[in-house]
């Protein structure tokens, strides 16, 4: 800390030593120092005007002018010429300047009814380049002036478009039904109504909103240089669903029987589902929706038909992608059983023997395709004992059970399954 003591104060003893010369030179020199810096001024102003040279030209676009301090009894008959300005500013800047830079107003205070030949005051929005109006051409305008009347005109708003289908629009209610109109007396006379327009196109909640509004004559033409009080108003229109949808099971109707023997496996409809549009409570209600009967009756194959959805009378409903579907019925034969009685036979008697007595008869119960069955008589199967190599005397015999050819059996049982059975000499 005493080193860096030490070297301040040293510092600042050089600082003073260089000081005090030329403070006290320039009071015993005070002409000369304002000489200096007059030249050094006027040395800076040349070497800026040669690196950012300025110019006076003119700027070759039209400046609208406006009027301002406009007597509340009069308006402005027409448009106001535009007028145009020479300028002052560096090169640099004179090709990038607009319009917009600029702004020229006429003065109508204390001014009534007639026509007046008014100056016009042009400055500069910008210091850009050090820009400086130097002259206004015309540097003077004509101005009508006319008395400000005013009526009131109807509201009316017009609405394009459509809600999306299934939804209702009712009728547009602007929140004032009339409006002000004012400004000259034959803009005014032309002004008929104030026209707000609004889209509805694809909107599906009702709507409140501002809109803005046009003056226009009986043509719908717009009327220019007329102002509307208010210009401005909230327009509601009631949008409601009155149609509503949802996808619903179809449930095929079938009607008759298929033929003996055979019976319904399987139902199906393409497509199983389909969107139906309608009024509320009918949607809300439905739970699936019929279709047009299909008929079987005697069939034995497989039955694919196309009909029509059974829709409701006295309903205003509609099926988005059409009314017609496909049903498919699967048959198949039916499995059944059935039990015959059949009398046994013998068969395989050796030479001079024979049965003693009667055969019995033997329950046969077969299991398979019903439309087989149903065709079978008691007749059509065999029952037999076979007594090859069996001699005199009682035995106990298998019956073997045969049926006709063409009939595939998924099960035979036969009881009993066994008899006893004499063979006596003849």
């Amino acid at each position: 800390m005493e080193r860096v003591q030490i070297f301040l104060r040293e510092a600042g003893a050089v600082v003073s030593a260089l000081v005090r010369p030329a403070y006290r030179s320039l009071r015993q020199n005070t002409g000369l120092a304002v000489v200096s810096i007059v030249l050094a001024f006027g040395l800076w102003i040349f070497v800026s005007d040669a690196e950012n040279p300025v110019g006076e030209r003119r700027v070759n676009q039209d400046i609208p002018v406006e009027a301002v301090n406009v007597p509340s009894d009069v308006v402005v008959k027409g448009d106001l010429a535009p007028v145009r300005v020479q300028v002052r500013v560096e090169d640099v800047t004179f090709e990038s300047l607009t319009k917009s830079d600029f702004e020229a107003t006429v003065n109508l205070e204390n001014l009534t009814v007639g026509r007046f030949q008014l100056p016009v005051q042009v400055r500069a929005l910008t210091t850009r380049g050090s820009l400086r109006v130097t002259g206004v051409f015309p540097d003077k305008i004509d101005v009508e002036l006319a008395l400000l009347t005013s009526k009131k005109v109807p509201v009316v708003v017009q609405v394009g478009g459509d809600p999306p289908s299934g939804f209702t629009m009712g009728d547009p209610k602007p929140k004032e039904t009339t409006t002000v109109v004012s400004g000259a007396r034959e803009s005014v006379d032309a002004v008929k109504q104030a026209v707000g327009s609004i889209d509805v196109t694809g909107r599906t909640d009702s709507i409140s909103q501002a809109v803005r509004l046009e003056p226009r004559d009986e043509n719908g033409t717009l009327v220019e240089r007329v102002k509307l009080e208010p210009a401005l108003t909230n327009v509601e229109i009631k949008i409601e669903q009155i149609v509503f949808s949802r996808p619903v099971v179809v449930s095929p109707v079938i009607t008759g029987a298929p033929e003996r023997g055979y019976s319904i496996v399987g139902e199906s409809v393409e497509p199983a589902t389909v969107t139906v549009s309608g009024p509320r409570q009918f949607i809300e209600e439905i739970k699936s929706i019929p279709t047009k009967p299909v008929n079987i009756d005697g069939e034995k194959d497989d039955v694919v038909k196309g009909v029509s959805l059974d829709l409701p009378e006295g309903v205003d409903i509609s099926v988005i992608g059409g009314v017609n579907v496909t049903v498919t019925v699967k048959i198949d034969p039916g499995t059944g059983e059935v039990h015959f009685g059949v009398p046994v036979t013998a068969i395989g008697v050796g030479d001079g023997l024979a049965v003693q007595g009667t055969l019995p008869s033997v329950e046969v119960a077969i299991t398979g395709s019903l439309p087989d069955l149903l065709r079978l008589k008691s007749s059509d199967i065999s029952a037999t004992v076979d007594l090859s190599g069996e001699d005199q005397g009682t035995h106990t015999v298998k019956v073997k059970i045969t049926l006709p050819q063409g009939i595939s059996a998924q099960r035979v049982t036969v009881t009993p399954e066994q008899i006893e059975v004499s063979l006596g000499n003849l």
